[in-house]
């Protein structure tokens, strides 16, 4: 049974490509670990129909966020004090990782 709250996080390498889909459930303290722990690359999260939620950029920044009132109040929260070294990145737990070696233009 899939998660309500399910999110699909890419992870993309230099040359703009991804390798799998990590699918998690979608918190705001889950989505600031999933883009810190790969925090020197370019990460995109969307819901399951692919729907834009956020991106960053390497070095762990958000880049764009679709909700803003999700952004202020509960992303910025959980990811500052990551970024900063106030609290440690711990291992986030993936429901299901999928392979798909695509390419997705940025």
């Amino acid at each position: 049974m899939q998660n309500k709250n399910q999110v699909i996080g890419y992870v993309f390498n230099s040359d703009g490509f991804y390798e799998r889909k990590h699918y998690f459930e979608g918190t705001a303290k889950n989505m600031a670990t999933f883009i810190m722990q790969h925090q020197f690359n370019a990460i995109t999260i969307t819901d399951t129909a692919d729907t834009l939620i956020c991106t960053s950029v390497p070095g762990g920044f958000i880049d764009k966020c679709v909700d803003q009132n999700f952004l202020i109040k509960e992303l910025q929260p959980a990811i500052i004090p990551l970024q900063i070294g106030e609290m440690e990145i711990e291992p986030l737990v993936f429901e299901i990782e999928e392979y798909d070696y695509m390419q997705v233009h940025q």
